[in-house]
């Protein structure tokens, strides 16, 4: 075959005239394919992780991020960015199914104690509780009130 006729070169053509040409494709080709499989099999557990970190947070009633399948911003503070990356980066399902339980009861231990803390607090000022007096007292005329203010003053 001469030189400038590549539209006649064939595989079998270099088999036979340059297996050795033949070969370092070969193991080119094989070793990027290898390269390819190994981002996509890695990629396949990322996704993989993702999709069981999507359903324990939905199960313990967390908000999922936008990134794992849920969109909108709600709930940004309570799954942010670095708690997903923490979850992806655990090795053991179990582990991660932990601290998304530890998540949930400490969201739902501060909304407890947030609103025992405004139902125990009371009033904050003496004008509250004033306000509160006058209230339980009866109604108040215009002329009363106006009689009040200029007292306080």
């Amino acid at each position: 075959m001469p030189l400038g006729n590549w539209d006649a070169l064939t595989l079998e053509t270099l088999r036979l005239h340059r297996p050795d040409l033949l070969a370092e494709i070969e193991a080119a080709s094989t070793a990027h394919l290898q390269t390819v499989r190994e981002e996509t099999e890695a990629r396949v557990v990322v996704l993989e992780r993702g999709q069981r970190i999507s359903e324990l947070l939905f199960k313990y009633g967390l908000p999922v991020p936008a990134r794992l399948g849920l969109a909108g911003r709600k709930g940004q503070g309570i799954v942010n960015a670095a708690f997903i990356e923490t979850l992806l980066t655990l090795a053991d399902d179990s582990e991660v199914e932990r601290r998304i339980a530890e998540r949930a009861e400490l969201v739902r231990s501060a909304s407890t104690w947030q609103s025992q803390l405004w139902r125990t607090s009371g009033p904050r000022s003496r004008d509250q509780l004033a306000i509160g007096e006058s209230r339980s007292s009866g109604s108040v005329t215009s002329q009363e009130f106006a009689r009040s203010l200029k007292v306080a003053r």
